[in-house]
């Protein structure tokens, strides 16, 4: 298909190293490219006005305050920021971080597997001692 000064790499003739160094790449590509498509559609603006100013009020506060303690109130916080994560442009931001974080770990694991032809500290070459 392509010849040698084409650039063009053959998957299957790819060691193992240069594979999770494109599948980090396309990750990383694909992640950053969708985040842009849901910043671009999405809006900022809240589903309900109503629902927000009610569970910022402070007698909603204090009624959780009342029935489950201090924690009941930090819970609630955190589950209202973790649901506003999936909404909107921040849904954007979300799965931005999100691929960055795979496409780092992907290269990771690429830049610590051994390529071909190379051994594990040299254990494959080390003459064995017990004959």
């Amino acid at each position: 298909m392509g010849g040698p000064g084409l650039g063009i790499m053959n998957w299957r003739e790819a060691d193992l190293r240069t594979r999770l160094y494109m599948a980090a790449a396309a990750v990383l590509l694909i992640g950053l490219l969708s985040a842009l498509a849901i910043y671009l559609v999405a809006d900022d603006n809240s589903e309900n006005i109503l629902i927000y100013e009610y569970e910022h009020s402070k007698m909603y506060r204090h009624n959780i305050e009342r029935y489950t303690g201090k924690w009941g109130v930090l819970f609630s916080d955190f589950i209202g920021w973790f649901d506003s994560l999936w909404h909107g442009r921040a849904l954007a931001s979300t799965v931005a971080f999100i691929s960055i974080f795979l496409a780092i770990c992907i290269f990771y694991a690429g830049f610590n597997t051994l390529e071909d032809g190379e051994n594990d500290e040299g254990s494959e070459d080390r003459p064995d001692k017990s004959g």
